[in-house]
Formats: C-alpha cells, structure tokens, sequence
C-alpha cells in the first residue's frame, strides 16, 4: 500500500515538476545548508532524497537501519506533513527520536507530500537528553552505547537558524507549487478547448 502511494505520489508530481529539477532544489539546499532535505508522500516515504551531496547524520542512520525505527519515521514525517498542509506554513517538530526536524508541504490540488529537514537539536546534548534516548530507542535492534554516542555527535543550531532554515524550504516548496499549478492551469485549459471543440464537431454532425 505504501508502495502504490509512493508512487501515485511521484507520478502526480512529476507531471507537473521535472524529476531532475526537484533533484536539483533538493540537492541545492542540502548543499548550501548542510541540513539534508528530502521529499516525501503523505504516508512519510520518501521518494527524492539527494544521496550523493549529504547523507544522515548517524543517529538517523542507526535509527533508520532497524524496520521499527524506520516505520517510526515514516510515521513522525506523515503526521508533520499533514500539520504543515493543515495550516499551510513551515511547521517545525520534533522527531520520535528527539530530533528538530522541519516540513514544507507540497499542494498541487490536493497534499500529494512535503519536503522534510532537520536532524538537529536545539540545546547541547547533555545527560538528561542522553538518558531520554533509552526510553525512545526501547524495542529497537540498536546497541544503546553506540546510539548515545552518535547521539551525543549531533549537529546543534540556534532556534533563529532552525527557523531561518524552515523559511527557507518554505520557499523552495512554494517555487514548486507555483511552476506546478501554473503547468496544471495550462493543461486545464487545453482539456477545456478540446472537449469545447469535440462538442462543436458533434454539433455540426
């Protein structure tokens, strides 16, 4: 089920965007920022991730390596997605596993996903947030030394740069809806003349 969304959520898209062009602006930001920035469906697959310019931080990579912590991001992506649709602006959250993270939705029509970023904190990594990461990681294949540890390695912006990035993908985002509904405006139009001159061949029959 997942799958099918996966992709209706990438045709529909790249209908409207190029699929090289998302790359482009996906991998762009990460560049520029550091902060790796995917794109993902309503049930928080991600389906465009610029691989080759940034991977994630290892804390994610360690989280993402077991299929219960992966079914947890996929879930903590959906819902942010769905709150940033919901009320049409950056909305900044926290991940299941204690990351800031942020959302941009993408709305063409309807909410066929959002761009996601973060992996980051917004405090230094002191014992009380180490010790929290037991009770987030419970039930997953992870060795509780090495997930502090990396844990312990994440990246940490002020609260002004969290939302300076979110601004920032906001606008990538909105760029995006804009060429895609201005392309879907165009073809609504074309369908429009072709079934008026349809109409007018049958009339004259």
């Amino acid at each position: 089920m997942k799958k099918g969304t996966s992709s209706r959520s990438l045709e529909w898209l790249e209908q409207l965007v190029d699929h090289d062009i998302l790359q482009k602006m996906l991998s762009s930001f990460s560049r520029s920022t550091g902060l790796k920035a995917v794109f993902v469906d309503t049930e928080g697959n991600t389906i465009i991730s610029p691989e080759k310019e940034i991977v994630d931080c290892k804390f994610c990579q360690m989280i993402r390596s077991d299929q219960k912590g992966l079914a947890k991001c996929q879930r903590s992506y959906a819902q942010a997605g769905k709150e940033a649709a919901k009320y049409g602006e950056p909305y900044i959250f926290r991940c299941h596993g204690g990351l800031i993270a942020w959302a941009a939705p993408i709305i063409l029509d309807e909410h066929i996903g959002s761009m996601i970023c973060g992996q980051v904190l917004m405090w230094e990594p002191e014992d009380y947030f180490l010790e929290e990461i037991e009770e987030m990681v419970k039930g997953l294949d992870l060795d509780l030394v090495q997930i502090k540890l990396a844990a312990s390695q994440l990246n940490v912006l002020s609260s002004g740069k969290v939302q300076a990035a979110a601004d920032l993908l906001f606008i990538v985002a909105n760029q995006i809806m804009k060429s895609g509904l201005i392309l879907l405006e165009q073809r609504r139009k074309i369908a429009a003349q072709q079934a008026e001159l349809a109409d007018e061949m049958q009339a004259r029959k």
